[in-house]
């Protein structure tokens, strides 16, 4: 089960320097961001809120659907933008970098509050499920 988070806070905090600045993609830049904390938010709203098995699995599912569609942008992007530097953030994106970070923030705690549903079959199916399909992407 370790495996598993471990996988999931590298994936997060991968997509999150992954969407680091060109000067010259300001705006697909601001678009990813704005998606990728939208992703984020959902999930961990998801963890501190499920109250079943059943509800957990919905959290990931939507989760690895929104990596999915995320992951190959954030490709495109690095492809269309090769020389952007980790770390620094365009003008007018900070609020969307402070959602990311805020999301990461209570990632922990969130992932405490599902860890009660973390033996259940179902769950584990749908972590393993999110893993291999999210590792496929990269």
């Amino acid at each position: 089960m370790k495996k598993h988070v471990i996988v999931l806070l590298s994936i997060l905090f991968t997509a999150l320097f992954m969407t680091a600045c060109s000067s010259d993609g300001t705006g697909d830049l601001e678009s990813l961001m704005k998606k990728q904390a939208d992703v984020m938010e959902k999930f961990v709203d998801g963890m501190e809120k499920a109250q079943s098995a059943d509800d957990m699995v919905k959290v990931i599912e939507t989760y690895t659907a929104g990596m999915k569609e995320l992951i190959p942008q954030l490709q495109e992007f690095q492809k269309k933008y090769p020389d952007f530097e980790n770390g620094v953030v365009p003008k007018g994106l900070e609020d969307e970098v402070q959602r990311v970070e805020q999301a990461s923030s209570r990632f922990s705690s969130a992932m405490m509050n599902s860890m009660r549903f973390m033996m259940d079959a179902k769950v584990q199916e749908a972590m393993a499920k999110m893993s291999e399909e999210i590792s496929e992407q990269e």
